[in-house]
């Protein structure tokens, strides 16, 4: 997950797209690096849709107000 962040944030195409990050990682740690990274926000599994449903609304917002 951080190693395709990285790719996507250094590409021009693609470094505009807030990316949200999916994993059973859970280390503080870890986390901080993906947002240090550049991931708009993260989401430890198991997860309910709900949550799934809030990230994805707090992030697109601010995509297409950008744009």
């Amino acid at each position: 997950g951080l190693e395709l962040l990285v790719k996507l944030k250094s590409d021009d195409d693609y470094k505009d797209i807030p990316v949200i990050l999916v994993s059973t990682e859970d280390q503080k740690d870890i986390i901080l690096k993906a947002f240090t990274l550049g991931a708009k926000n993260y989401i430890i599994k198991p997860f309910s849709i709900n949550i799934v449903i809030k990230k994805i609304t707090e992030a697109l917002p601010k995509y297409f107000a950008k744009n």
